[in-house]
């Protein structure tokens, strides 16, 4: 098994991936097209094992979502916890990682139950 975190911003992907034993496998940043996240899924498939990644809630995370599922990895969308924001806390009170929903699903609405 192999983990990889995903950090998006608007014109890259960056990417680390981990073995299991907490090694670095590839460390790279691509852009947030279809070829380019095929290119990185084959790529890192290569080194064996099935892929597990999380990557931020934001706009275009459902797209490299879906790519990279459509790939063969098991990509998971996290979302954080707004409750401290929402109470006038500068901090975060906590971090969760959620499934994203299925294609043509009804979205979670922040503040609704899973």
């Amino acid at each position: 098994m192999l983990y990889a975190g995903l950090d998006l911003s608007r014109q890259r992907l960056d990417v680390h991936v981990l073995d299991e034993e907490g090694r670095t496998v590839e460390v790279s940043a691509v852009r947030p097209d279809a070829d380019a996240l095929r290119t990185l899924a084959n790529r890192v498939l290569r080194h064996g094992g099935e892929v597990s990644a999380a990557i931020e809630s934001m706009t275009g995370s459902r797209f490299v979502h879906d790519q990279l599922e459509l790939a063969g990895w098991d990509v998971m969308i996290a979302a954080v916890a707004l409750e401290a924001r929402r109470a006038g806390s500068s901090t975060f009170r906590c971090a969760r990682t959620i499934p994203a929903p299925a294609a043509g699903s009804r979205r979670h609405e922040p503040g609704s139950t899973l």
